[in-house]
């Protein structure tokens, strides 16, 4: 687990960088070290099934749903949400064209 965490904690805040303006909201929870290798993440104004279609189209594979969470999703509001999952096989390159596109699909409302 040690070497999961060394190789997945520096790669955490490149994702965050995709909240940054008008862009994607990360749902909790919102203290990395609880989060693991998900994220939830929601564009206002556009369906997540829509997000996952585009995500899709660039060649990113993601979740959409409610993700058998529909009793937190509620507690925020949400009915369901894009989730990608990050493991070791993950490279910051991938994340860095995750949050490109998000942040293009965003610019397009």
């Amino acid at each position: 687990m040690g070497r999961w965490r060394a190789y997945r904690d520096p790669l955490r805040p490149l994702l965050g960088r995709a909240g940054c303006g008008h862009g994607p909201v990360a749902v909790r929870p919102d203290v990395p070290r609880e989060r693991g290798g998900l994220y939830s993440i929601t564009l206002p104004g556009i369906a997540d099934a829509r997000v996952g279609k585009l995500l899709d189209d660039a060649g990113i594979a993601v979740r959409t749903g409610a993700h058998c969470a529909q009793p937190i999703l509620a507690r925020f509001g949400l009915t369901s949400t894009v989730r990608p999952s990050f493991s070791l096989y993950n490279t910051r390159e991938e994340i860095d064209l995750l949050v490109e596109t998000l942040r293009q699909i965003s610019a397009r409302r």
